[in-house]
């Protein structure tokens, strides 16, 4: 369930909802991976801001059976609580 239909089915002020939304960064051979909070209904411009807090060259959307895999949590629930540290 995207953040814009969980806040209206759920009756919850599309200003207090937020998305979560890993990402796999990438310099050279060096991936690493980050969570985002980002706000719903909010447009933002993932490869230059993330680019530069996590000093990569690129960043793209972490595929959806990694994320599953590593956080051991279901599609439309992945949160922020409970990430593993890697």
């Amino acid at each position: 369930m995207d953040g814009i239909k969980l806040c209206e089915h759920y009756n919850i002020d599309i200003k207090t909802g937020a998305n979560c939304l890993v990402c796999e960064c990438k310099k050279g051979e060096n991936k690493t991976y980050v969570a985002l909070l980002v706000p719903t209904g909010y447009r933002y411009n993932m490869s230059s801001t993330v680019r530069k807090y996590t000093n990569s060259r690129m960043v793209s959307v972490a595929t959806l059976d990694y994320v599953l895999e590593k956080t051991k949590m279901e599609y439309g629930s992945i949160n922020p609580i409970g990430l593993p540290e890697d």
